[in-house]
């Protein structure tokens, strides 16, 4: 029966071993399944990282191309305006030949009828010159407003945007 005592003793100190064994490879495992865990997060992170990246990119991508487009439309406008100026210019420069003609034709005609004449004709003269020149700058002013109203409109439609996109 001594044998079987120490033959028991050896299974007990055999299982022993195998328990710490096992144990051990437990806390293993788990201290690996928490690193994977940590590293499979991380990756998570940098891959949100780069998807609000691509996200921004692209709203700076687009905010560029609607800033161009509207660059271009301001440069349109402004060619537009410069042609108008010098038309307004050129009218006034003809309306000052004009006047100064019609200046002297009715400084001759004083000479012979007396100032009367003169103011009536510088009168008829000037007239259509200054209707036309009147309607030209009306036109010249509609348009500015209208471009301004365009202005005001994408101004606000960028606003209404970027508060969009920081909400």
């Amino acid at each position: 029966m001594p044998e079987l005592r120490v033959n028991g003793f050896q299974k007990l100190a055999i299982a022993k071993n195998n328990i710490i064994k096992l144990q051990e490879e437990n806390h293993q495992i788990r201290n690996d399944n928490a690193m994977i865990f940590m590293k499979a997060h991380q990756h998570l992170e940098e891959s949100d990282t780069d998807l609000e990246s691509a996200r921004v990119q692209h709203e700076i991508e687009l905010a560029v191309k609607l800033l161009e487009k509207d660059i271009l439309e301001k440069q349109d406008t402004l060619i537009g305006l410069k042609e108008q100026l010098e038309e307004v210019k050129a009218i006034n420069f003809e309306m000052y030949q004009k006047m100064q003609c019609s200046e002297e034709e009715a400084k001759k005609r004083d000479v012979n009828d007396g100032q009367d004449g003169k103011s009536t004709q510088m009168s008829a003269c000037r007239k259509p010159y200054e209707e036309r020149l009147s309607s030209e700058v009306w036109i010249w002013y509609s348009k500015c407003q209208a471009e301004d109203d365009h202005a005001r409109k994408l101004q606000l439609k960028r606003q209404i945007s970027s508060s969009d996109v920081e909400s």
